[in-house]
């Protein structure tokens, strides 16, 4: 059994600015991280193999899913399959939990249009 505190889990910054994260725990076929997004801070348009799930715990997010777009507020979940393009965008100051299958490896698969 795994018992991880957040307090004890320690943050970096991610590819994009604005967004740090904290990898929270990594299992065998499943990932889940904490992301802080500062207000207009921005993943940009990507995609990658892993089925991604995330769910906004505190803010907003513009999340751009294939071309379609949705404002996701605290409470809200999204679901990218893998190999789809998507990003987002902090309309407010947000905490998100997203969790990977399988686990962020190598960025081998990732893709920038």
């Amino acid at each position: 059994m795994s018992i991880i505190r957040l307090r004890d889990v320690s943050e970096e910054e991610s590819r994009f600015p604005g967004v740090t994260r904290k990898s929270i725990v990594v299992g065998e076929n499943l990932q889940a991280l904490q992301l802080v997004m500062r207000v207009g801070a921005e993943s940009t348009r990507h995609r990658h193999g892993r089925e991604q799930i995330s769910y906004c715990l505190n803010g907003a997010i513009e999340v751009d899913i294939d071309g379609q777009t949705a404002i996701c507020r605290a409470g809200t979940m999204w679901h990218v399959p893998g190999g789809t393009w998507h990003g987002a965008r902090a309309v407010e100051n947000s905490l998100i939990l997203e969790t990977f299958s399988p686990p962020i490896g190598g960025e081998g698969d990732w893709q920038e249009p």
